[in-house]
């Protein structure tokens, strides 16, 4: 089944990514502004680059090809270590006494929350991509040798999809 939304017509898989990737950027946002970290802002949004990784999962959902599986892939990679990385400059701003340690375990235990749901998008991300490699057809082709009687020109052609 599918849906509609400001995307267009996306698998239910799909839609529930890009709502699960607008959810955490929502709830990081709030998270950084309630606790005085507005100057890690900057670094959410660079460590969300959630467009980015929207825009590859959609073009993922209509085109089904190897190119688009490999950057949805690729953006999702560097969305999850981004959240890595903004989990050690809170902790290193910690440390050096620029942030409340309280903040800092706050934000631990929210990243460990984030990290499952996370999980969970690769998951489903990776059963979206495996449907699409899965062989839907295939045929075999090739010439036969004259006095062997076996293909001397032989050839397959194997097209996938769900």
């Amino acid at each position: 089944m599918c849906y509609t939304n400001e995307y267009g017509e996306l698998p239910d898989e799909i839609r529930l990514i890009i709502d699960d990737l607008d959810k955490i950027e929502q709830i990081v946002t709030e998270f950084l502004r309630s606790n005085g970290l507005a100057n890690y802002e900057e670094l959410i949004f660079h460590w969300a680059n959630a467009r980015h990784l929207k825009d590859a999962i959609i073009e993922l959902a209509t085109k089904r090809d190897s190119a688009s599986a490999f950057r949805s892939l690729t953006a999702f990679s560097t969305y999850s270590s981004r959240l890595d990385s903004l989990t050690a400059q809170i902790n290193i701003s910690a440390g050096l006494g620029q942030i409340i340690q309280t903040t800092a375990n706050a934000w631990s235990g929210l990243a460990n929350q984030i990290q499952s749901v996370i999980k969970g998008i690769s998951s489903t991300l990776f059963q979206f991509i495996s449907q699409m490699l899965t062989p839907k057809e295939w045929s075999i082709s090739g010439e036969l040798g004259v006095n062997v009687g076996v293909m001397t020109n032989a050839g397959i052609e194997i097209t996938f999809g769900p």
